[in-house]
């Protein structure tokens, strides 16, 4: 019985391109500056008024899912404003187009209040 000698590659092996990470960073100057303020969103009946739990919830326009739009786009949110506006928690009495809508109401109250503080 002979011994063999293995398999040969005639042609080297692709050299592979390291994997490039191209989202944003996760926690931006406008992300960590939430914390603190007050929620803009205002659910009735569902506002937290504790500004320690704001954080800034995006408002997605036909983005896909995992994809954030920029800081610019997102509102000042409490805890629960931002639950029920990423639809982790129902607000059953309200249509998904009013909370939208107060959604968009508080991304333009953000940025007027950002508008406000460089001035």
């Amino acid at each position: 019985m002979r011994a063999s000698k293995g398999l040969e590659r005639k042609t080297p092996l692709r050299q592979r391109k390291p994997m490039v990470k191209r989202s944003r960073p996760k926690m931006t100057a406008a992300r960590m500056e939430a914390q603190g303020r007050p929620c803009t969103i205002r659910i009735p009946c569902y506002c937290e008024p504790n500004p320690e739990t704001t954080v800034l919830a995006h408002y997605r326009l036909g983005t896909g899912g995992g994809q954030k739009p920029d800081d610019e786009q997102a509102a000042d949110a409490c805890f629960i404003c931002h639950e029920i506006v990423d639809g982790r928690m129902e607000a059953p009495e309200f249509t998904k187009d009013q909370i939208r809508l107060w959604h968009a109401e508080g991304v333009l109250r953000t940025q007027e209040a950002r508008r406000l503080e460089e001035a």
